[in-house]
C-alpha cells in the first residue's frame, strides 16, 4: 500500500466530500499514473497557513511553520490531529487576512479527505461510458427525474443529452496542452475509491 497526494478543482472537491464523485480520471503519464488498488490517497485543498501567537491570536504561517490550516469553509485543522468543524469565531480578523496557498503545498497533517482506491484500470480517455461519466459527477437535471445532465458550478449553466458530452466539455476546460486533449485521446489510468471523511492517518 501507498499513500499519493492529490488534488480537485474546487466544484469537484465538494462532489467528492458529498460522496458522489467516486472515480477519477488522470493522464497515465502523470504522478498517479503509479496507483495501484489498496492504496491511498490524501486530498489536499487550498487552505491558509496559521500559527498562535505570542498574543494567543491565529497569525500568518508558511506552510512549513503553520501549526492549523483554515480551510475556505472556515474549518481549521491542527497539525496535532484535532479538528475545528463549522463556522470558527473569526473576531481576530484572521479569516479575512488569510493568505491563501494553493492545494498542492497542503501537508498532510492538514488534509482531512482520504480516498481509498479499490480498482484501477488504464485506457484511453474516449473509452469513458456513460456509467463512468456519472461516477466522475454527472448528475441528472432536474434532479432524479430530468433527461438532460448537468456539471458542477461554474460550468453547470449548460445542459446535456449524454452525460459523456458534459464530461468531455470538463476535461477539455482544464487541459488545453497538444496530446492531452479529448479529441487526441490520451492514455489515462481510472481511479475507483471510496471516500473515509478522516484524515488520512486517522483511516485504518
Amino acid at each position: 500500500m501507498t499513500d499519493h497526494p492529490i488534488s480537485f478543482a474546487a466544484p469537484l472537491l465538494a462532489l467528492v466530500r458529498a460522496g458522489t464523485k467516486t472515480q477519477v480520471r488522470r493522464l497515465a503519464a502523470s504522478s498517479l499514473g503509479t496507483v495501484a488498488a489498496g492504496d491511498r490517497l490524501w486530498v489536499q485543498e487550498p487552505f491558509a497557513p496559521l500559527v498562535i501567537d505570542d498574543a494567543g491570536r491565529r497569525a500568518k504561517a508558511t506552510a512549513q511553520t503553520a501549526t492549523l490550516a483554515l480551510l475556505k469553509d472556515a474549518t481549521i485543522r491542527s497539525r496535532t490531529g484535532v479538528a475545528l468543524p463549522g463556522r470558527q469565531d473569526f473576531s481576530d480578523g484572521s479569516f479575512v487576512r488569510a493568505q491563501w496557498a494553493p492545494a498542492v503545498k497542503m501537508p498532510r497533517w492538514a488534509s482531512r479527505l482520504t480516498l481509498l482506491v479499490e480498482e484501477v484500470r488504464t485506457e484511453r480517455l474516449q473509452a469513458m461510458s456513460r456509467a463512468d461519466a456519472i461516477a466522475e459527477g454527472m448528475r441528472r437535471w432536474p434532479p432524479g427525474i430530468g433527461g438532460t445532465w448537468r456539471l458542477p458550478p461554474p460550468h453547470q449553466r449548460r445542459l446535456w443529452l449524454s452525460p459523456v458530452a458534459g464530461q468531455r466539455l470538463l476535461w477539455d476546460a482544464t487541459r488545453g496542452t497538444p496530446g492531452e486533449r479529448w479529441a487526441d485521446d490520451p492514455l489515462v489510468v481510472v481511479l475507483r475509491f471510496r471516500v473515509a471523511l478522516h484524515n488520512i492517518d486517522a483511516v485504518g
